[in-house]
């Protein structure tokens, strides 16, 4: 079903006039163009309007397959071993970490921005394998689409120079090639250049922050210390099926100590880091931006149970860890000979099943409300479409002329009759007239 900052996000893009007007109209803070226009296709291609909830029950997923695939690519070109791409791309989706990216509506947009990264990502490691400029190119164009899903999506810039940056082939890399690896910030710097013009006076004055603007409510030492509570008790208890729980400080600060010291020990076994820094970069830049923008909320009864923001931080974790490992693997095992094929397929195989049972009994407890209800509603709007289209009713005389449709999950001012499409051949005609084509029992 959808629900809740659904509703507003498919009304403000249900027809193509509205979403041409709203292209550039933030949602919260985000400013995204290509959710308007994917909402919009969405929205034709749920005709009839029943069809809504399995349509964008779909993004979601459809996002998160393409995220796992992107990074197994990544992650395989990177490292030159097909294993530690299946084991990146199956430590990462088989996950409920991020449960309500998957899905929820209108959470699965940072899904679609992970998406963009990754190809910028696989842009920028092409460059610097190659050489060739095209393909920086196709890195910044990347970049520039980003934060079109999700506001998220601007630090995708930040991380393809995070990854371009560091040694080149075992030495410093020169001048012009450091010149070079700034250009992907390019991609938020042009998103932002074309956009802020347009939003920056909706984006100051955002009701949930309560008169005050969003530069006004960012408190990044605040931020800094949520991050490394939410590294606890979502990202790192999190790999263990675990949700919901705000340690004590103390304890908070005994794991974040015994994971750094873990990382630091993995970090001086690996020769090639360039993949754990990046995954460092993902974790720590992305939590401490999102927590330092939600500072004034309460963490223990409010974004705790908010699994939506752990996107990045667990991308950034699995980076990591599979890098660790492969390291680990190739300094313990050279130069004796790599297992198996069939020892690899058995412990990825093993691997999926471990986490998909870590995963199962939260992914059911986590699952999104269901309302029966509202597919009968759905009913409802999509018989009185045929009564416009019979009768050469336009969806907006229809809507004045019905009595307002609560809509069950969203506000008490909201009216489900925007969700018409009406008569694509309408004729003039007076509301006493529509009512009596709309309402035939009186």
């Amino acid at each position: 079903m959808i629900y809740f900052d659904d509703f507003p996000i498919l009304m403000e893009s249900w027809t193509w006039e509205a979403a041409y007007r709203n292209i550039l109209l933030p949602f919260n803070e985000h400013i995204m163009p290509l959710g308007r226009l994917s909402t919009w296709c969405l929205g034709q291609l749920s005709n009839p309007i029943t069809r809504l909830p399995y349509f964008t029950a779909v993004q979601g997923i459809a996002a998160t397959v393409a995220a796992m695939w992107l990074l197994y690519l990544f992650v395989r070109r990177e490292t030159g071993d097909p294993n530690c791409g299946l084991a990146a791309m199956i430590l990462f989706g088989v996950s409920t970490v991020y449960v309500e990216a998957i899905s929820w509506f209108a959470a699965s947009f940072t899904l679609l921005a992970v998406d963009m990264v990754f190809l910028a990502l696989l842009a920028a490691q092409r460059w610097q394998q190659s050489g060739r400029g095209i393909f920086l190119f196709w890195c910044v164009f990347w970049s520039v689409l980003a934060p079109g899903w999700f506001a998220s999506g601007l630090l995708g810039g930040l991380f393809c120079t995070l990854y371009l940056f560091p040694k080149r082939n075992g030495q410093f890399a020169n001048r012009w090639y450091r010149a070079l690896a700034l250009v992907p910030l390019l991609g938020p710097a042009i998103f932002l250049g074309c956009t802020l013009p347009f939003a920056a006076q909706h984006l100051l004055h955002l009701d949930h922050y309560s008169g005050r603007n969003p530069w006004e409510s960012f408190n990044l030492l605040q931020g800094s210390a949520l991050a490394c509570r939410a590294s606890v008790d979502k990202i790192l208890l999190g790999l263990f099926g675990i949700s919901g729980i705000a340690l004590p400080s103390l304890c908070v600060a005994v794991i974040l100590l015994l994971a750094m010291a873990g990382g630091v020990w993995l970090w001086h076994r690996t020769r090639h880091r360039r993949l754990m820094l990046l995954g460092l970069g993902f974790l720590v830049a992305s939590s401490v931006v999102i927590y330092s923008a939600r500072a004034d909320w309460s963490y223990e009864d409010q974004t705790i149970s908010w699994t939506r923001y752990n996107v990045f931080p667990h991308l950034g974790l699995t980076l990591f860890i599979c890098r660790g490992l492969a390291g680990l693997k190739e300094k313990t095992l050279a130069p004796v000979q790599c297992s198996s094929p069939r020892v690899a397929s058995i412990t990825l195989l093993a691997l999926i099943a471990v986490l998909f049972l870590i995963n199962m009994p939260r992914g059911l407890l986590l699952a999104p409300p269901y309302d029966p209800g509202q597919i009968e509603l759905f009913r409802r709007i999509a018989e009185m479409d045929a009564l416009c289209r019979n009768h050469h009713i336009s969806a907006a005389t229809a809507r004045r002329a019905l009595n307002k449709l609560p809509v069950a999950q969203w506000d008490t001012n909201a009216n489900g009759w925007i969700f018409l499409r009406g008569s694509n051949s309408p004729r003039e005609m007076n509301l006493q007239e529509a009512r009596a084509f709309l309402y035939p029992e009186g």
